[in-house]
Formats: structure tokens, C-alpha cells, sequence
């Protein structure tokens, strides 16, 4: 079972594919390899909405709340020129059918200055609200690593991701998996097959077939389960959702600076 995300090249799925918007029939499927998770156990997770061509709401990619006014996302989940107006997040639900949670309006859209669509690199956005969240029990930010996560680091990943692949059906329930990270040297010596480069501003964990992060998973966070800090945001992963390749992050810790200037 895997986690959501998008088409990278020949076989390859990146997360900006695997995080094209998902709708369909909700089933009580789990993230690759995951389960569903416990109510309110992961209440910085957000769901990422987009109006569709037909003017239709569809879920769209994950997204973590980092303050009261912005949320932290993958790039390639809001660029393509697209107008903020056409997206919004609802937080405090833990099933995607459960949209009368706290829905809020995007008033601007920040990319990274260098994301590379193609490539994948500096995949990182961040979304600015037209109003603060409100913060409950089902409601928290989370906080962002602080240091860099050394290889064995043991860590979750939550999204509303294809519960699993070629099917295109999506959980209605949070799923969440327990995965560990790698060094960069293994990680791109795993995906060297695959043909696309992994920077040095980026993270990966290695998974089993079977396991893994999917379509639709883009965008959400990967969380040190030690000091409960967010190191990774969702990127990209092969073609064929948990096949036991490596799935790649965006390093939350080599963005810090760019993060507080942008989130402040």
C-alpha cells in the first residue's frame, strides 16, 4: 500500500503527477502499506482542495500547518501559474468526506524562487491564508526540524494518497505509515535507474514493495517521530506507487530560512 503523488519520466511517477488532484470513490482502503490513522492524532495535516475546469472542488494534494496564517506544501502541488482563488485547505478533518471542518480561502500562493518542475528540486510552496486558523483539539501547527535528519531517523508520513497502484481509489480516512529514513548516497544509488537526480536538499526513505507514499500524498509531511518536527514534505517517488524504491522529501531543515521569510 503506498501514500499519494505524479508522473516524473519514462516510469517514474513525481509527486506534482501523483499529486494531480484525486477524486473518485471513497474507500476505507490505507495509505500504501499504512493504516488508518487515529482521530486527531495528526492535527497539523491539512487537505489541499482545487477548482477544478467544470468550477468542482476536487481534493488536490497535503499540506501542513506551520502558523496561523500559512501552510507548507510541495511547489509542483500549486505552480503552473494557477490563481490562489482556485485553492483552499480545510483543516481539522480526519475524513476527506468530512469537509465542514475549518475551510480557508488561499490569498496568495509563494513558490520557491528555483523549483524546477522537470526536476523536482527546491519543491517546496508555501501558502498564505486570507485569515488565521483556529486552533483546537483536531487543530495544531507543527514544528519544523531544527537539525538535519541523520540516516535511521524513524518517522511518519500522513496523506489521503491512492490506496494503492494502478487503482485509483482514494481513503476517505487520514491514512499514515511508519517508514526510516536513508542516506543520500543509497538513495541515489537505488534511483539511479530511474534516471532523475536527488539533491542534497532532499531526504528519502526506504521502503518495502508494498509500502510507500502514492498520488495524492504530494505536499504532506513527513514527521521525526522523536521530537515530533516535521523534516520532510512529500516530493515524488517511482512510477508504480510501493515498489520498494525510495521515496523523496524535500528537506524542511535546508529550507528553515527561506520558510521564515516567507511565513512571518
Amino acid at each position: 500500500r503506498a501514500l499519494n503523488m505524479t508522473l516524473v519520466t519514462a516510469w517514474l511517477l513525481i509527486l506534482g503527477f501523483w499529486g494531480s488532484s484525486v477524486e473518485g470513490t471513497f474507500e476505507n482502503g490505507r495509505v500504501i502499506g499504512g493504516s488508518p490513522a487515529p482521530d486527531n492524532a495528526y492535527p497539523y495535516h491539512i487537505a489541499i482542495w482545487r477548482r477544478d475546469w467544470s468550477l468542482k472542488w476536487v481534493y488536490h494534494c497535503g499540506g501542513s500547518i506551520i502558523n496561523e496564517r500559512h501552510v507548507l506544501t510541495a511547489a509542483h502541488c500549486v505552480s503552473g501559474g494557477q490563481d490562489a482563488a482556485n485553492f483552499r485547505i480545510v483543516a481539522g478533518n480526519h475524513k476527506l468526506s468530512d469537509v465542514q471542518q475549518a475551510v480557508y480561502a488561499v490569498s496568495e500562493i509563494i513558490i520557491h524562487e528555483d523549483f524546477e518542475r522537470f526536476a523536482l528540486n527546491d519543491d517546496i510552496a508555501i501558502l498564505k491564508l486570507n485569515e488565521a486558523i483556529t486552533y483546537g483539539v483536531r487543530i495544531q501547527p507543527v514544528g519544523l526540524a531544527e537539525v538535519y535528519p541523520p540516516p535511521g531517523t524513524n518517522c511518519t508520513v500522513t496523506g489521503w494518497g491512492l490506496v494503492g497502484y494502478p487503482s485509483y481509489n482514494t481513503p476517505d480516512e487520514l491514512q499514515y505509515i511508519q517508514l526510516k529514513t536513508i542516506s543520500l548516497d543509497e538513495c541515489k544509488a537505488r534511483l539511479a535507474p530511474v534516471g532523475v537526480a536527488v539533491s542534497d536538499e532532499q531526504i528519502c526513505t526506504l521502503t518495502k514493495a508494498g509500502e510507500g507514499v502514492c498520488k495524492g500524498d504530494s505536499g504532506g509531511p513527513l514527521v521525526d517521530n522523536a521530537s515530533g518536527k516535521q523534516i520532510g514534505v512529500v516530493s515524488w517517488g517511482p512510477y508504480t506507487c510501493a515498489s520498494g524504491y525510495s521515496d523523496v522529501y524535500t528537506n524542511v531543515y535546508a529550507y528553515r530560512s527561506w520558510i521564515g521569510q516567507h511565513s512571518g
